[in-house]
């Protein structure tokens, strides 16, 4: 019964200097392995419609995956807008897009304005795409939409 008990001690040891050892040797690499795997969160884009769902803008702000573009008059956004977005409304669109048209290559573009009708987004994403950027996708009624679900907002001008 002791030599169990004592064989069992020292695998443990062995065991716990061998996970210390790779963990070390693992945070030593130049570019270390991930100690937890995360999937990336499944996204539907319909290029196609150039909308995107209220859930699927959500996922892609928490995954810091997607700029939101406000293209309601800057008074509106100075006020209160989306987290980190950038204000862009159509109207001052060749002062403002290049401002900031190097942060938003390679990037999913998400449009936004306040009400179902409202069709500044959807000329904010048309001028996108005339500049050459194709990950542009519209948040319909975005505004009312982000506010009625107490997602996070800020004021003044900088986002």
């Amino acid at each position: 019964m002791k030599k169990i008990t004592t064989h069992s001690l020292h695998i443990t040891i062995i065991l716990a200097l061998s996970v210390g050892l790779a963990l070390v040797f693992n945070m030593l690499r130049p570019d270390p392995l991930p100690m937890v795997y995360a999937q990336e969160s499944q996204v539907q884009l319909d290029a196609q419609s150039g909308e995107i769902s209220l859930k699927d803008a959500t996922l892609l702000f928490v995954s810091q995956r997607a700029i939101f573009l406000d293209a309601r008059d800057n008074y509106f956004y100075n006020q209160e807008h989306i987290q980190g977005a950038f204000s862009i409304p159509p109207d001052y669109f060749d002062y403002e897009f290049p401002k900031i048209s190097d942060q938003l290559t390679d990037k999913i573009l998400i449009t936004y304005c306040d009400g179902e009708l409202c069709q500044l987004s959807h000329e904010l994403a048309e001028m996108l795409k005339g500049q050459g950027l194709d990950n542009v996708y519209i948040l319909v009624n975005g505004w009312g939409l982000w506010k009625n679900e107490n997602l996070p907002t800020t004021s003044g001008s900088t986002p």
